[in-house]
């Protein structure tokens, strides 16, 4: 096999050449960013989802519809707040650590 000769890409099959290193470097990289993305709209929508439930649970309980809404109410909120300190302290370690 000689310098020049082309390879097979193991992500896609296709032949790579000398400078397919680097497609398949930025393919990488494209996932990373997406995968990146994907965890940062579900983090998102996780803190939508729980602001939206304390808010029914809120009208619920004030409604007298729901026994014991309140209970509900705290834990969500308790929950709401470990995640938004969570991600703060994740992303300042990240941050410190890059």
């Amino acid at each position: 096999m000689g310098l020049f000769d082309k390879k097979n890409c193991d992500i896609c099959g296709e032949k790579i050449g000398i400078l397919g290193n680097e497609r398949i470097e930025q393919h990488d990289e494209l996932k990373t960013k997406i995968r990146d993305r994907a965890g940062r709209y579900t983090y998102s929508l996780g803190l939508l989802v729980v602001c939206f439930s304390i808010l029914v649970f809120g009208i619920l309980g004030a409604l007298e519809v729901i026994d014991n809404a309140r209970i509900i109410v705290l834990y969500l909120s308790g929950y709401l707040m470990f995640q938004i300190i969570t991600g703060i302290i994740i992303f300042n370690k990240l941050m410190k650590k890059y």
